[in-house]
């Protein structure tokens, strides 16, 4: 219908295009959250990292990134995303690839993600 609409060049037609796909966009969105938030109401993390693994289009995980996750200390505090430390090192083989994912963006980008 895009396209279609593009091609003709009708201008109201293309608004109406374009809104059309961005109900549908906020519809997906909010029935992804909708999924997450209820696999981590039931303790379902497992599910929450392949699907996370799913959108990253991560492969395989990274042994490194594990082997760095596995090395914290357990008695060290959260840092400042407040996320524990006994939590890092106990799901270090969900975590590592996702962790090395947005190590290896970030170092692309040349950007620090903000929290």
């Amino acid at each position: 219908d895009k396209k279609r609409a593009f091609r003709s060049g009708n201008k109201d037609e293309m608004k109406v295009v374009q809104r059309e796909l961005r109900r549908k966009i906020r519809e997906g969105k909010t029935s992804y959250r909708r999924k997450m938030e209820a696999q981590l109401q039931q303790n379902n993390v497992s599910g929450v990292w392949n699907s996370l693994k799913t959108i990253s289009g991560h492969k395989k995980p990274d042994s490194q990134v594990r082997s760095e996750l596995r090395k914290i200390k357990t008695r060290k505090a959260a840092g400042p995303d407040g996320i524990s430390s006994r939590l890092l090192k106990s799901c270090a083989n969900e975590l590592c690839g996702v962790a090395g994912h947005i190590f290896n963006l970030s170092l692309r980008l040349g950007r620090v993600s903000q929290l």
